[in-house]
């Protein structure tokens, strides 16, 4: 297996082939901490009017772990900021920010793709 490196590259590029800014990306809740400190989401996009599962290529790239018990990747709690995060918001924020930073406005970049509930 390819260091960490490697695969985040790959993933990156993947994720390029597939998104382009102003995309929306659709995320579903999976589960939910007891205390509310992690979540788990799944993210898909629809393109030609099918899903396609985007959750293993973020993971990669963002380098947060996958849950395979509940479906989707795994997120803390962000310790910075307000109380109350919209989880999926920020998961498409921190996903935005890292394949448009070198090619964008860094102050916008992370708000190239939008997001939505399922």
């Amino acid at each position: 297996m390819g260091n960490c490196y490697s695969m985040s590259k790959k993933a990156d590029e993947a994720l390029l082939s597939i998104l382009q800014p102003g995309d929306t990306v659709f995320t579903i809740s999976r589960h939910l901490s007891q205390k509310g400190e992690e979540s788990v989401v799944d993210a898909i996009v629809w393109k030609e009017g099918q899903p396609v599962h985007i959750s293993h290529w973020i993971s990669r790239l963002l380098r947060w772990p996958l849950d395979d018990r509940h479906d989707g990747i795994r997120i803390k709690k962000p310790t910075r900021g307000p109380k109350k995060h919209d989880i999926g918001a920020y998961l498409v924020y921190k996903l935005s920010y890292a394949l448009y930073k070198k090619t964008h406005p860094k102050h916008l970049a992370g708000y190239l793709l939008t997001q939505r509930w399922l």
